[in-house]
């Protein structure tokens, strides 16, 4: 369907089930000998079931031996297809944001992650969460690209955040952006879930818009990105 609309594929595989639809680490990995290190409640889409999931951790050897088997194969399908824009290395916490990371050493981990990711994908661009929990240092000293979800949030996206990747951006660094979860047609009233202040009823939706722009032009955004399909539908 990409190809048909002349479209490209932007990837991020999560390895955290918070807010999935499944469980994030295929079941035979923990078959494997993968330690359950939680448990994680997911929704099924089709039933609306809430799921119990378990979760491993990330820098164990059982799942790092059968996650570079992943992406080796994964490296093998996409890495010189012309039609991937860029792939996420990291995939990693909640929402695959590098934040609550299950692992015994975060930052060792995500570098550990990061390094496969470079292994297999010679070809495309690869991100990195960029002031995230751990590997932003690593992301800007080893050249991976910026990534930066959450633009067009005055609370999760602070000014000092902009202007540190402005300053990446002078030095030869490129953003993905991705639009802040806004929920604009499920918001009380005509406001967004966004204010100054986080309240519920904020902004009208033009001014929601119009910060989320102003955010990634000034951030210099390569590519603005939107995951809920009521917010695309907003700004058509």
């Amino acid at each position: 369907g990409a190809k048909e609309r002349n479209l490209q594929l932007a990837f991020r595989v999560l390895i955290d089930s918070t807010d999935n639809s499944q469980q994030a680490i295929p079941k035979w990995v923990f078959d494997k000998g993968l330690p359950v290190d939680s448990y994680t409640t997911v929704s099924n889409l089709e039933t609306g079931e809430a799921l119990q999931v378990k979760e491993g951790k990330c820098d164990d050897p059982v799942f790092l031996e059968n996650f570079e088997k992943f992406l080796k194969a994964f490296g093998e399908r996409f890495d010189t297809d012309s039609s991937v824009a860029y792939i996420d290395a990291q995939g990693m916490g909640n929402w695959g944001e590098v934040n609550n990371i299950c692992a015994s050493d975060k930052e060792t981990a995500v570098r550990t992650i990061m390094d496969l990711y470079r292994k297999y994908f010679k070809h495309v661009l690869l991100g990195f969460q960029i002031y995230s929990e751990a590997g932003s240092d690593y992301g800007i000293s080893e050249g991976f690209v910026m990534r930066r979800d959450g633009l067009g949030s005055p609370v999760w996206y602070g000014e000092d955040q902009k202007q540190g990747i402005v300053n990446e951006f002078l030095n030869g660094n490129v953003l993905y952006g991705e639009s802040c979860y806004h929920g604009l047609e499920h918001s009380a009233g005509d406001g967004g879930r966004w204010s100054q202040t986080n309240n519920i009823v904020g902004w009208s939706t033009q001014q929601i818009l119009k910060y989320l722009m102003d955010d990634a032009l000034y951030s210099r955004a390569n590519t603005l990105d939107f995951r809920m399909y009521s917010d695309a539908v907003c700004w058509i």
